[in-house]
């Protein structure tokens, strides 16, 4: 269906009711208390020399970069990756807007589906270029509607999150293929925020998902958008990686001086460290922990809710998962007006799942921070229960 002319993804008035001791569970970043990346690392990552400080580091300029990245890791040679086929920008933002511009250059003119969940920043990118919107949800659905909407609606840009935002839940790839299948047939495009599936809780843990990469090429027709040190949850000096066929790698490469400009020294440096065969066993043991912590709470929140009238997604990827409490527990039916109500009496902050283009009548949906501390999650899932009854 179309996008809703009266959806808005603000959520200020929400924001503004938190209190400096509100339990936010739905928290977008890591506590800090839990596996902290190492500061000695940090420190060492961050070392800049003159020579770099007076640089700027165009995308476009990255042959060098990616030669060694190539050279230092086995795997991208094993999944015949070229340096053709990937570059980096400062954050998954820049490179959601920059894969999309880039599309609609090539295109001229972009009917898109977004697969809900998806993270709000895609709706707000495609309402500001005037993009036709439409939206089918991902979440326990049948993909053959998918497809038919694809083709019945002239859906040129199909947009995912995978895992589906906030939910833990992955998109199979054979999915994801037969969605590419029909694009290819229609001449259109898949754009796949990959960005958290880098934390998989039941396959090896890799730098990329080369995986994903591979089931993806038979064809042209996709762009893939990961970032390591977001699954190192470390916000604060991140960056992104895009691979994609090469005719598309060349265009992102080129717009990305005019679009995005250089990043930084330090950022360049990370990739680098992050990348190198001498920090490869220390960032896979870094990756794991993460992936460890998330499940221990999410065991923890399952064993916390057993019997209890509630749905919680099924989790398989990712630091979050999603918690669904429901609607007859509350006097508001209104989502955003529910988030309020549970702030108010028992002090928890949630974000209502409807601004990610995901809602359901019987259940009010929120995404649970799955990299908070145990306790934090243990005492404000306790309060939920006692103050709705649950």
């Amino acid at each position: 269906m179309k996008l809703s002319s009266d959806y808005s993804s603000d959520i200020s008035s929400l924001l503004n009711m938190k209190k400096n001791d509100s339990l936010f569970i739905s928290t977008w970043d890591k506590d800090e208390e839990v596996l902290p990346f190492p500061f000695t690392k940090i420190k060492e990552y961050n070392k800049l020399d003159c020579h770099q400080a007076n640089k700027y580091f165009f995308s476009d300029e990255f042959l060098d970069l990616k030669n060694y990245i190539l050279s230092e890791n086995i795997e991208f040679k094993k999944n015949n990756i070229a340096s053709s086929n990937f570059t980096f920008v400062s954050n998954g933002t820049i490179a959601a807007w920059l894969s999309i511009l880039t599309i609609l250059k090539e295109k001229k003119h972009i009917r898109a589906l977004l697969l809900s969940p998806v993270y709000y920043i895609y709706i707000e990118i495609l309402k500001q270029l005037n993009i036709d919107i439409y939206v089918e949800s991902a979440y326990n659905t049948n993909f053959d509607s998918i497809n038919s909407t694809i083709v019945s609606q002239e859906i040129n840009l199909v947009i995912i999150n995978n895992p589906l935002f906030g939910t833990g839940t992955c998109i199979p790839y054979q999915k994801i293929k037969s969605i590419q299948a029909v694009l290819s047939k229609t001449g259109g495009c898949i754009l796949i925020d990959n960005i958290y599936n880098g934390l998989k809780w039941k396959s090896k843990i890799s730098l990329n998902d080369f995986e994903l990469y591979n089931s993806m090429s038979r064809y042209d027709n996709f762009i893939i958008l990961e970032s390591l040190s977001k699954n190192l949850f470390l916000n604060g000096i991140k960056h992104c990686s895009i691979f994609a066929h090469s005719k598309w790698i060349n265009n992102l490469e080129k717009n990305s001086v005019y679009f995005c400009g250089s990043i930084t020294a330090q950022q360049y440096n990370y990739i680098q460290r992050l990348y190198s065969q001498k920090e490869h066993s220390f960032i896979i043991t870094q990756l794991t922990q993460n992936v460890n912590y998330a499940k221990k709470n999410y065991y923890l929140l399952l064993s916390m809710l057993s019997g209890k009238n509630v749905c919680v997604s099924h989790c398989i990827s990712g630091g979050y998962c999603l918690l669904g409490i429901p609607k007859n527990k509350f006097n508001a039916q209104n989502d955003l007006l529910i988030a309020q109500e549970i702030l108010q009496k028992c002090n928890v902050l949630t974000l209502p799942h409807d601004r990610y283009l995901y809602s359901n009548h019987e259940f009010y949906c929120f995404r649970i921070n799955l990299m908070i501390k145990s306790d934090l999650l243990y005492k404000t899932i306790d309060a939920l229960q006692t103050c709705f009854n649950i």
